[in-house]
C-alpha cells in the first residue's frame, strides 16, 4: 500500500513538473514569435555555442586516438565545427541568414520527396494527403527563398516559435494524461 502511495505521489510530482515545464516552453514559443529578432539571435547563438562544444570535443577525441586510421577525418569535422560555430558567433545576422536558407532548402526537399511518394503511392488511400502536404512544403519552400535574406529573421523566429508552442502543448496534455491515468490507478 505504502510503496503505491509513494509511485502516485512521485508520478503526481513528476506530471506537475512536466505541466509546468509544458506552460514555460509554451510562453516562450509565444514571446518568440512576438519577438523574432531575439528569437532568431537567440536560435542562431544557441547553435554556434553547440556547434563550438562540439567541434572541440571532435578535436579531443581524434587527439586521443591519433594513432588510428580515422584520425584525419575527425579532425576535419572537428575544425568544420569549430569555424561553423565561430563564424556564427562572429556574424549572427548572415548565420540567421544561413540557417533560414537551410530551412527553406529542407522544407522544399520534403515537398519534393512528399510528392514522388505520392505519385509512388497513387491511388492507394490517403495518396491525395501526401500530395498536399508535399505541394505545400514546396511552396512554403519556394516562397522562402523568394523572401530570403529579408524574412530570414522572421522565418527563423517562426520556426522556434511555433517547434516551442507545439512542444510545450504536447507536454502539457501529456501531464494530463500522466496525472490522469495515476489518479484512474489510485482509486482502483
Amino acid at each position: 500500500m505504502e510503496t503505491t502511495i509513494a509511485t502516485e505521489n512521485h508520478t503526481k510530482s513528476a506530471a506537475n513538473w512536466s505541466l509546468a515545464l509544458g506552460v514555460l516552453i509554451l510562453l516562450l514559443g509565444i514571446v518568440a514569435l512576438l519577438v523574432p529578432t531575439v528569437a532568431a539571435l537567440a536560435a542562431n547563438f544557441a547553435l554556434a555555442w553547440i556547434a563550438l562544444a562540439i567541434g572541440v570535443l571532435q578535436l579531443i577525441h581524434a587527439y586521443q586516438t591519433r594513432k588510428k586510421s580515422h584520425t584525419g577525418w575527425q579532425v576535419v569535422t572537428g575544425l568544420l565545427n569549430v569555424v561553423i560555430g565561430a563564424l556564427l558567433l562572429i556574424y549572427p545576422v548572415q548565420g540567421i541568414a544561413a540557417i533560414a536558407l537551410m530551412l527553406g532548402a529542407l522544407i522544399f526537399m520534403v515537398g519534393v520527396a512528399e510528392l514522388l511518394l505520392a505519385f509512388q503511392r497513387r491511388p492507394a488511400p490517403g495518396w491525395g494527403w501526401v500530395l498536399a502536404s508535399g505541394i505545400v512544403s514546396v511552396l512554403v519552400g519556394v516562397l522562402i527563398g523568394i523572401g530570403w535574406p529579408g524574412d530570414a529573421f522572421l522565418l527563423v523566429a517562426a520556426y522556434v516559435g511555433i517547434s516551442m508552442i507545439f512542444g510545450g502543448i504536447w507536454r502539457i496534455m501529456m501531464s494530463f494524461a500522466i496525472r490522469n491515468a495515476a489518479a484512474a490507478q489510485a482509486s482502483r
